[in-house]
């Protein structure tokens, strides 16, 4: 419930904190626009939990996975790997730019 921002949890916190310097900032249509997608995410959230604790289970679980998920892991995994690396290679010394 915190990441959905209902108060009084610490979500709800950060959001408020975010969206009043948007305000106090004069950046009023951010802000409305801001907490719009605040209140269809949290709507998103909470169905989510409605769904793992209210509702009944299906009555059988797919467990069908096609070669071509495996080749998509596969493809994103090799081209998001080297993406890590390079950008960890750039950050050794952060200080030395300094």
């Amino acid at each position: 419930f915190s990441l959905a921002g209902i108060p009084p949890l610490f979500g709800f916190w950060g959001k408020f904190v975010v969206f009043k310097a948007a305000v106090d900032a004069g950046f009023i249509a951010l802000a409305a626009i801001g907490i719009a997608a605040s209140v269809i995410g949290a709507f998103y959230y909470i169905k989510i939990v409605k769904i793992m604790y209210f509702d009944e289970p299906a009555d059988t679980i797919r467990g069908d996975s096609d070669r071509a998920h495996w080749a998509l892991l596969a493809i994103s995994s090799v081209v998001i790997s080297p993406v890590g690396y390079l950008l960890h290679s750039r950050r050794k010394e952060p200080g030395a730019r300094f």
